[in-house]
């Protein structure tokens, strides 16, 4: 009963209790005495609603839903890249939203967390892939304690999965060589692509934002300082995703030929479709062939549909491009630091820990060198 009347004084009483806050733990309650008719203890109570709920708001209602999009605010607000973004939402709505979108955020538990990591794995998701969705969950969570919901986070207290690194799979040079057979006078753009990618090792994004004006042919230097990506059918060019990311490349001078014949050829075909000065195609992304840039899906298909044509040749990644180019330069001597300079790791150890395994025939010339000591 919230007003109620006290027999022995013949006064009213009000006696609030909203249950158990899931906060604190702590019963909430609020009780007041002494009014002198039932009329002034209701018009009291109305009162004490509105300052309860004002000064001890109530969080219990608060579902996931609410944190994510505040989350999604803050990442744009701090300038997180669109493709960032857009991978947070793909992962939210995929796996989170499902699983979570009925449960009360202040009643999660430790348990709760164990048991949505495990119902992953049973979906086949490979480790890396598990960890980087209850990464998004904490950084969701902790949306929640910055926001007063929660006072704890219970995803803190589990470990991360363990991952292996997946052996990469690379092309030698002779095998690029064969690749290169496989393509039409027509694809000339994606031949150059490839090449590039084979021997600068840059990344399908990096090659993408190449405008003629980051090539400076004198010096051989190609300057790599962004990338294009295309978020909901707009294309946007973004900064590398490390400081180390912004690199200059020295290519070699047989490269050098081929894009500047391939310049030559691409401003003959542009002109057929488009007003183009030899000014304005520094600005022209290099593998471009006609109106339209070039984007991953076209690079995708077209090397899908590579593969259908009669070779003998192993399929790797695209990115794999990437590995043949360290893989070319492990095999040919060069020093790890002018490797991790070249391709734009933050860090050498990242060569070693990557790359160490490629091309063992180094570790067989190693143990050849140890029967002299045996």
């Amino acid at each position: 009963m919230v007003v109620r009347k006290d027999k022995k004084k013949r006064t009213w009483i009000i006696d609030l209790s909203l249950g158990e806050n899931l906060l604190s733990g702590k019963r909430k309650r609020i009780v007041r005495k002494g009014f002198h008719s039932k009329k002034e203890a209701q018009k009291a109570e109305k009162k004490l609603y509105q300052i309860f709920l004002s000064d001890e708001p109530n969080y219990d209602h608060i579902r996931i839903q609410e944190l994510f999009d505040h989350l999604m605010r803050e990442d744009e607000n701090n300038q997180r890249k669109p493709s960032y973004i857009r991978t947070q939402k793909y992962n939210y709505n995929r796996h989170l939203k499902p699983y979570f979108q009925g449960s009360l955020i202040v009643q999660l538990k430790y348990e709760h967390i164990f048991e949505f990591r495990e119902y992953l794995c049973t979906k086949g998701l490979s480790n890396n892939t598990v960890n980087k969705i209850m990464i998004l969950l904490k950084r969701i969570l902790d949306v929640g304690i910055r926001k007063g919901y929660m006072t704890d986070n219970p995803c803190t207290l589990l470990k991360k999965l363990p991952t292996e690194n997946k052996r990469m799979n690379f092309w030698t040079l002779e095998e690029f060589h064969e690749f290169r057979q496989l393509f039409t006078e027509e694809e000339k753009n994606y031949l150059i692509f490839f090449t590039l990618a084979f021997f600068t090792g840059m990344r399908s994004g990096e090659l993408l934002g190449l405008t003629w004006e980051d090539i400076n042919f004198f010096r051989r230097e190609i300057y790599v300082h962004k990338n294009l990506t295309k978020v909901d059918g707009k294309f946007i060019l973004n900064t590398p995703k490390t400081t180390a990311g912004k690199r200059i490349i020295i290519i070699n001078r047989k490269l050098v030929e081929d894009l500047k014949a391939w310049k030559e050829t691409q401003y003959t075909w542009l002109s057929k479709e488009m007003s183009l000065t030899k000014e304005a195609q520094e600005k022209i992304q290099v593998v471009q062939k006609d109106h339209l840039l070039l984007h991953k899906d076209n690079v995708r298909k077209k090397y899908d549909a590579i593969f259908r044509r009669p070779t003998e040749l192993k399929k790797i990644r695209i990115h794999d491009f990437r590995h043949s180019h360290v893989a070319l330069l492990i095999n040919n001597g060069e020093d790890p630091y002018m490797i991790k300079e070249r391709i734009g790791h933050a860090s050498i150890q990242t060569i070693y820990d990557l790359y160490g395994h490629l091309y063992p025939s180094k570790q067989l010339d190693t143990a050849d060198r140890l029967d002299q000591f045996y």
